[in-house]
């Protein structure tokens, strides 16, 4: 004879199901638990307007079925348990554009695929974008203002033996900085190539230069290069006042800071056990030499992709420079956008430029196929209208 369950019991089984089925709208309302938010560019849902256009192709559902599903309660931990899944069966993430190398080594495609040639420009496009900026660097020195270029060292470079299987047979091929390198140097431009200087240092310096969950220079890297961007600038502009940079001590303590985890925490997973290198983090402090202490600090306009702006918040364009621009991606303007949003479309380019004693264009080789993101093509309609 079948056993009956006791009432009871079927009553305290259908209160924890509803009780399950209501958490997530529990969770929403009263935030039971503190969870981690999702790391990367997320963006809070927005619910969407409404319009009969949008209604009838659909549009309007869409929306308003990710909005929903974007604020449910504990979103960013079902989240983060599907990508813990896709990753530990398939090896998979859902970072865009985030390539996962051997022994725990993170990768933007857009490095490998740099060294690669992958995005390979040729020849001609680039003497003719190297002869633009020699032109305008000329110009520029007849006003006494100096035109630097600095070419940002690549991970896909640095770290080219950890790719995955499906990269070694891939053939390698004249590349965007191979080219640059070398029109740069029989142009006389002044090229800081920190892309050779990190591999002449590879394997010989006390701490690592890149890290293996990082997508720029390691925090180590990036004082060592501002370091001697200082050092590059005081001898390129001796009448101006350009403070030394001088570390006082190294913290390398295994805890992981500043962005030397920001691809690894892009992935959000749900569990973190990927090895790391044990880090460095300098500190540092600004020395005015003795010979510069009556002279007037430089205005250095930067031009600069994202390997610029941790030299920017420890205060490099501030501090070193004479409070300059940044220009990210030749598009916004800081420290200008923290009080209201300035784009470089928006300004007079030409005379903005030559407010300047330097202008410093940096870009690594994951972005040299767009070099120097519009601002030769702009200044030098400006200087050469056609």
């Amino acid at each position: 004879m079948k056993k009956e369950w006791p009432t009871y019991y079927k009553y305290f089984l259908l209160e924890v199901f509803l009780l399950v089925l209501c958490l997530p709208l529990l969770q929403k309302k009263l935030t039971l638990f503190e969870l981690k938010p999702l790391s990367g560019a997320i963006e809070a849902p927005v619910a969407p307007g409404f319009g009969w256009m949008d209604w009838m192709d659909g549009k309007y559902q869409s929306l308003k079925e990710n909005q929903i599903k974007e604020s449910i309660g504990f979103y960013p931990l079902l989240i983060r348990l599907y990508n813990q899944q896709q990753y530990f069966l398939y090896n998979d993430t859902h970072a865009q554009g985030v390539i996962v190398g051997k022994e725990d080594y993170l990768y933007e495609r857009a490095y490998i695929e740099a060294y690669l040639g992958m995005d390979y420009l040729g020849e001609d496009i680039i003497q003719d974008k190297v002869r633009k900026l020699r032109r305008i660097s000329d110009t520029l020195k007849t006003k006494n203002i100096e035109l630097v270029v600095l070419l940002a060292p690549g991970k896909g470079t640095f770290y080219s033996n950890y790719f995955p299987d499906k990269y070694n047979s891939a053939p390698i091929k004249r590349n965007n900085y191979e080219s640059y390198r070398d029109a740069f140097h029989s142009t006389g431009i002044h090229l800081l190539d920190f892309q050779n200087w990190f591999l002449s240092m590879k394997g010989r310096t006390p701490y690592p230069l890149f890290s293996k969950g990082g997508i720029h220079w390691s925090y180590y890297g990036e004082v060592l290069s501002g370091d001697s961007l200082i050092k590059y600038m005081q001898q390129l502009l001796p009448n101006y006042q350009i403070p030394s940079l001088e570390i006082t001590k190294v913290i390398s303590d295994g805890e992981i800071r500043e962005r030397d985890n920001d691809i690894r925490e892009g992935l959000n997973l749900l569990l973190n056990n990927f090895s790391e290198f044990n880090l460095a983090y300098p500190s540092f402090g600004l020395v005015v030499r003795s010979q510069d202490k009556n002279k007037e600090k430089a205005n250095v306009l930067v031009v600069s992709d994202s390997f610029y702006w941790g030299l920017f918040n420890w205060g490099m364009s501030r501090d070193v420079f004479n409070n300059s621009d940044f220009w990210y991606y030749n598009e916004m303007i800081y420290p200008e956008s923290y009080e209201k949003e300035t784009r470089v479309q928006d300004i007079d380019m030409k005379a903005r430029v030559e407010s300047n004693q330097a202008v410093l264009l940096i870009c690594t080789d994951g972005n040299l196929h767009k070099f120097a993101f519009g601002f030769i093509d702009q200044l030098y309609q400006q200087y050469f209208p056609e």
